[in-house]
């Protein structure tokens, strides 16, 4: 059975906005690198990051987004 990328439902909200990470990347002030680590699961998004996504694509729980299984 295929593993679930993590981040799955930010990642279609993502594209329901037509936002890119390279588009978040520039928002958050990382490279696209770090931003491709955060979304692959090897480098956790921070409390700042996790706010600024929060307020710039309007989604309501963090948990939903971010700590879902």
């Amino acid at each position: 059975m295929a593993k679930a990328k993590p981040y799955a439902k930010l990642r279609a909200l993502m594209v329901e906005k037509g936002i890119t990470q390279g588009d978040l990347s520039k928002i958050l002030g990382i490279s696209r690198t770090a931003m491709s680590s955060k979304f692959t699961g090897r480098t956790p998004f921070t409390v700042k990051e996790i706010k600024l996504l929060k307020a710039l694509l309007g989604f309501e729980s963090v948990d939903d987004y971010f700590f879902a299984d």
